[in-house]
Parts: structure tokens; sequence; C-alpha cells
């Protein structure tokens, strides 16, 4: 399937066994065709739920040790010193690129983060219509700031102060 299309067929599920049961009871309702560049048609079911799921369970591809992208967004969180900002941030989750697009992925991400978000933040998940892009529209506007050459860590710089350059840079 080509990636660009994956919010046409694909969607995020707040619960894998009631889609396979769905699927069960009503195999036509929850199949889509999908045709690919080469005009090849192919017939989605499982795929259509269990794919993006992996963003959830990385160990459905065999990443026994990997995080999904609730948990991932709560141990960023977690490492946050105050209170205050750790709410601030389970309030104004945004999510960006390209599989945000998913159907779904708003929801569920709102549901995992509010079942372990800590210090009785209510969780918030934003996202844009245009976030499918947002990542690249946003690098494009930082690199054409003139003063950009300012803050920039290149590769060179991190290499001869791993300690400090980032805070020398950014935080004085």
């Amino acid at each position: 399937m080509c990636i660009r299309d994956r919010e046409k067929v694909c969607y995020v599920c707040m619960d894998m066994n009631a889609e396979q049961t769905k699927l069960e009871s009503n195999p036509q309702a929850m199949t889509r065709s999908y045709e690919l560049p080469d005009a090849t048609t192919i017939s989605l079911d499982t795929d259509r739920w269990v794919c993006p799921e992996i963003l959830f369970q990385p160990q459905l591809c065999g990443e026994e040790d990997g995080l999904g992208i609730h948990e991932l967004c709560n141990k960023a969180i977690s490492k946050v010193d105050t209170e205050e900002l750790r709410i601030g941030m389970y309030e104004n989750l945004v999510l960006s690129g390209g599989s945000s697009v998913l159907p779904g992925i708003n929801e569920r991400m709102n549901r995992e983060l509010t079942l372990t978000a800590t210090d009785g933040a209510s969780v918030n998940v934003i996202t844009d219509s245009q976030r499918k892009y947002a990542a690249w529209v946003g690098g494009s506007m930082l690199g054409s700031i003139p003063t950009i050459k300012d803050v920039l860590i290149t590769k060179e710089d991190y290499e001869a102060d791993k300690d400090g350059v980032i805070s020398k840079r950014c935080f004085t």
C-alpha cells in the first residue's frame, strides 16, 4: 500500500478484539478494496487496524522492548521536573506528521494517556487539519529565520562539548 494513502483505508481502533468480532460477523462491511499504483487491486481487512496498532503495540512487529507512542509520550512528560509543567504538557499534546492523519488516533491517544496521566492532569490531544505537513512547514519557517545560525548546533559543536553546548546556545 502506498504510504500516502494509508488514511483512506486504515484506522486506529479502540479495541482490536472488538474489530475482529465485527469482521467475523460482517466481513463485507469491514473489508476495503484498494487499488495500487500498478492498477492491482488488493483487499484489506485486519490490516486496516492491525498495521496502525503497531504505533501503540510495537510488539506486534517484533519490537519486544519497544514502547508505544502513548508510553513514549508519558515517559517524556514524566522527566519534566515540575508538576505544573507536566500538567500543562498533558493538556497541550499536539500530534503531527503523516501517521497522525489516521482516523481514530486522536481518540485513542486521548484514552491511553488519560489512563496513565499523572498529577491529576486532564489530557487534551490536539490534531490540526494541516498536521500532515506541520513538521516540514515548521522546519522551513525555522530555517528561513536569519538568526537561526546563532542557535544551530552542528555535529562538530556537539562532539566538542556534549554536556554544555545545548545549554550554552539555547538557554543563555
